[in-house]
């Protein structure tokens, strides 16, 4: 799943990660993200933080509680790079977070940490 308000970069992950099989849904905003999330949950979810109607801090944080140990994987997409904004990503687990602007091969190097190889799906 695609947590991003942006439609160019939604689309650009949507059209990166499914030329490798995965299944991607987007959410344009924190609150439609929730609402897909909560109807399939996804394997991994990349979340921009900065979002409209529910940033991806609350979005994350609401899923991580509500689904527990069926939580997804997830990479946070963020500009924000102070010390507690990367603090929070940290502490969320064993995730990871990409600073934005971001190279595809970052997201794929990132990918396959946490749901293993692309050549699998």
């Amino acid at each position: 799943m695609v947590a991003e308000d942006d439609p160019d970069i939604a689309g650009l992950l949507s059209v990166f990660l499914s030329g490798f099989g995965y299944s991607v849904s987007w959410g344009k905003d924190g609150q439609e993200a929730l609402a897909l999330v909560r109807k399939n949950p996804p394997d991994l979810m990349l979340v921009d933080v900065m979002m409209p109607r529910l940033n991806g801090f609350v979005l994350v944080d609401t899923v991580l509680r509500e689904l527990e140990e069926k939580s997804p994987k997830i990479i946070f997409l963020t500009s924000l790079t102070d010390s507690i904004s990367v603090r929070w990503m940290a502490s969320t687990g064993p995730h990871a977070h990409i600073a934005k602007p971001f190279r595809l091969e970052e997201v794929k190097k990132r990918v396959e940490e946490l749901l293993g190889d692309f050549s699998v799906h």
